[in-house]
């Protein structure tokens, strides 16, 4: 046992706070979505819906993104903007839907790897930039290369997954380190967030994800099932549901309520690079991989609903707006960002 700093407890607190405001409003929104008939009607209308639009999505837009490979790309909140980084070492930010870009950072020192406005590079550090490029905060203590950064819900917080076998916490108005958390037995690979803000869920090369409370630093389930390195790991909107994406070609669903893998996805011939959920109701989950596409399942049946194939490489992230628009990004090691959206019905006649 290791006394923690005060700030740890602050924070420990403030995650507390926020995320039991949001338990409440989530549990009392599905109970009163299984009591009340209408709110189940109005629910299978959203999930057709959403179905309907995934199977409409085609390519929008190819854009030649970097001069060398794009690892990551990542939609701002809004689902207005979309940031790329690539083995190039430069990070932009691009328009959606013209897919224009808007700005690029000055060079860090090494390559970075994007989610947010937060870039984890292969020099150990993560940088904070401002919505203008500029780097406002740089956050240093890893010993190794960072693989994926992520952000708290709340906001205030950042995440740094490293080849170092940890990953850790840090305030991100102050950039002191709040938390060092071990656990892997080789590198962390991923990192996600409950959308509560309870719960951190990791993803290790030693074939393991693991899921750790917030609240008090402890890993309270350990996701066993892979046979390969997990590659990839995102949270439902629900809350309960969370999806892996391995080397081992698959998917796996997991319920935090039953504790374990509820259904496996043969999703890809070749690795997993990234798993995401569609944000406004986690109707959808989308998969992309080494083997050159990236795929549309449901969430409720686990049927593929969209191949989305174009890619001339292998599809190294993809991400998908959070603005319920079923807009899809791809980035890959062609070199290109692709945009992805529903289809519009043809107009009527006059």
């Amino acid at each position: 046992y290791t006394e923690g700093p005060e700030e740890l407890r602050t924070a420990r607190m403030a995650i507390a706070r926020y995320s039991l405001l949001r338990a409440k409003a989530r549990l009392q929104g599905a109970k009163r979505r299984r009591e009340d008939p209408r709110e189940l009607e109005v629910g299978g209308c959203l999930y057709r819906s959403s179905v309907s639009s995934a199977r409409a999505v085609v390519q929008q837009c190819s854009e030649l993104g970097d001069s060398r490979p794009i690892s990551h790309c990542a939609f701002s909140p809004d689902g207005a903007s979309l940031a790329a980084c690539g083995w190039g070492g430069s990070l932009s930010v691009w328009s959606v839907p013209a897919v224009t870009k808007r700005w690029a950072a000055p060079l860090p020192k090494d390559t970075p790897r994007f989610t947010g406005l937060a870039t984890g590079a292969s020099d150990g550090v993560c940088r904070l930039y401002s919505g203008s490029g500029e780097v406002v905060r740089t956050l240093e203590g890893h010993t190794d290369r960072l693989a994926r950064v992520a952000f708290h819900p709340m906001g205030g917080h950042v995440a740094t997954a490293s080849f170092d076998g940890t990953w850790r916490l840090w305030d991100a108005a102050t950039g002191a380190c709040l938390l060092e958390q071990e656990g892997h037995s080789r590198a962390v690979y991923g990192l996600a967030f409950q959308p509560d803000g309870s719960l951190a869920g990791s993803a290790g090369l030693d074939a393991y994800g693991r899921i750790w409370d917030c609240r008090t630093g402890r890993c309270v389930l350990t996701l066993e099932g892979h046979v390969k390195a997990v590659l990839a790991i995102d949270f439902a909107p629900d809350g309960y549901h969370l999806a892996t994406g391995s080397e081992d070609h698959s998917a796996k669903i997991w319920d935090l309520r039953k504790r374990g893998c509820v259904y496996t996805l043969p999703a890809h011939n070749s690795l997993l690079s990234c798993v995401r959920y569609e944000r406004s109701g986690g109707h959808v989950l989308l998969t992309a991989g080494y083997d050159c596409v990236a795929k549309l399942w449901s969430c409720r049946d686990h049927k593929l609903l969209k191949l989305l194939a174009g890619h001339e490489g292998k599809v190294m992230g993809a991400d998908i707006s959070p603005d319920g628009s079923h807009t899809v990004a791809t980035v890959a090691y062609d070199r290109t960002i692709k945009l992805w959206a529903p289809e519009a019905p043809p107009a009527a006649p006059a």
